[in-house]
């Protein structure tokens, strides 16, 4: 199915969105000159022409979400202002994409499959307000990929394997505002020593469910004591397997207004002290749904972190005070400019605590899920753990179960031995 036409060079707004159209062919728009917005999603688009939209020299948005497409399109005209690509097929967000003369502000990836972006992706862009990027396959964030973007106010980088963030991967944005890195489930994840100063003017920060990239920016963050977030008002923390967390925190946050905190396994010993007295001192917002609890020591388990007494918050464990937010090893040896932090393994998990936790972040995922659009997202390990402590758990009982099973015949058969014996004596005695 083609484009229909010809049509009225006065179309300001044409919409062709649920065709069967596949094809964008340099003719199809070319006397359509008045155009300012074009849709074209829904259809199975996969191939369109260099300079397709080249006489179109009005078009300011630009719809192609949910179509076939692997490449951004080529020669895009000059004033455009938005572009919409969700759910195709997109692998790499090529150099040279867009002229020194681009007035795109809006660029939207989401639910591709972009694995990389290269330095010079964005270049030229320097109106260039959001870049949205979420769901797709990115790994890596690297040096210059987000360098000179003067008017960049909002990324998404959500829902994506992200593993490593380079040095000089964010540099000089003075307007960024809002920065969403939530649901990266990778438990080992590097930060850069410099991103600290990229992101000085954020506002807005999501770490929702990215275990990995949460300890790793709190590690920065305890490690650069008397740094501080001048504009971050707020920071999202949730499901993240946080134990607990630097007390210099408190300092860096200056203008915080929220910091959300919920289904994390808080261990409530004096590391933490200074975070109740926070809670109540202040009138900063901890949490979304539900106040955050403690899951140990036993003493204090499942009650409000804010409720306990000075008195209720015991010595910390002393591997906790020698390890405390401390990165692995192999980390300290590797490159200068990264930290890497690893999840512990050597601690038995709390088994009702994480089946807790599962449910809550699942809740949390389905409505994520149902927001982009039902596309899948990654499972992450907690289910897996679970199942693999409670097995082993089962696999116990059942041999113990077996062990005392067996030590009862034994003792049944010793003092039936015994009562024969008893019994034949005292026969021969009567005869």
């Amino acid at each position: 199915v083609s484009v229909p036409g010809p049509m009225p060079s006065s179309v300001a707004d044409f919409r062709l969105g649920n065709n069967e159209i596949t094809e964008i062919k340099v003719t199809d728009f070319e006397n359509i000159t008045n155009l300012q917005l074009l849709t074209l999603i829904e259809n199975k688009i996969s191939k369109v022409e260099y300079m397709a939209f080249s006489t179109n020299i009005n078009l300011q948005e630009l719809w192609l979400n949910s179509n076939n497409l692997k490449m951004i399109p080529r020669g895009l005209p000059i004033r455009l202002e938005k572009l919409y690509m969700d759910q195709n097929e997109v692998h790499d967000i090529e150099s040279g994409l867009f002229g020194k003369d681009a007035n795109l502000e809006t660029l939207s990836l989401n639910m591709n499959a972009v694995r990389q972006i290269l330095s010079d992706s964005f270049s030229g862009l320097k109106n260039l307000t959001n870049i949205l990027l979420k769901s797709n396959s990115i790994q890596e964030i690297r040096s210059g990929t987000f360098t000179d973007m003067l008017s960049l106010k909002k990324l998404d980088l959500s829902n994506n394997p992200l593993k490593k963030i380079l040095p000089n991967a964010f540099n000089d944005l003075p307007s960024l505002q809002d920065l969403d890195m939530s649901y990266q489930e990778q438990t080992n994840v590097s930060i850069a020593e410099d991103f600290l100063n990229g992101i000085k003017t954020v506002q807005s920060l999501q770490f929702m469910n990215s275990p990995g990239l949460a300890k790793s920016f709190l590690d920065l963050v305890e490690k650069n004591r008397g740094f501080s977030f001048p504009s971050l008002k707020v920071v999202n923390l949730e499901y993240n397997e946080l134990e607990t967390l630097p007390s210099n925190l408190k300092d860096a946050l200056v203008s915080l207004e929220m910091m959300t905190l919920d289904g994390n396994p808080l261990e409530c010993d004096r590391r933490l002290l200074w975070l109740r007295n926070w809670m109540k001192k202040s009138e900063i917002k901890f949490y979304s749904f539900e106040a955050p609890k403690c899951s140990g020591p036993k003493e204090v388990n499942e009650r409000d972190l804010e409720s306990l007494k000075a008195s209720e918050f015991g010595e910390a464990p002393k591997s906790s005070k020698e390890n405390n937010r401390r990165p692995a090893p192999e980390a300290e040896a590797s490159s200068g400019n990264e930290m890497t932090t690893q999840r512990r393994q050597d601690k038995k998990p709390n088994t009702q605590l994480e089946t807790s936790t599962e449910t809550r972040g699942n809740i949390q995922r389905q409505q994520y899920n149902t927001m982009m659009q039902n596309k899948d997202a990654t499972t992450g390990g907690t289910t897996t753990k679970i199942e693999r402590v409670q097995g082993t758990k089962t696999s116990g009982q059942i041999e113990d179960n077996n062990n005392n099973a067996a030590r009862k015949t034994t003792d049944s058969w010793s003092l039936l031995a015994l009562l024969f014996y008893l019994y034949t004596v005292i026969v021969k005695s009567s005869t």
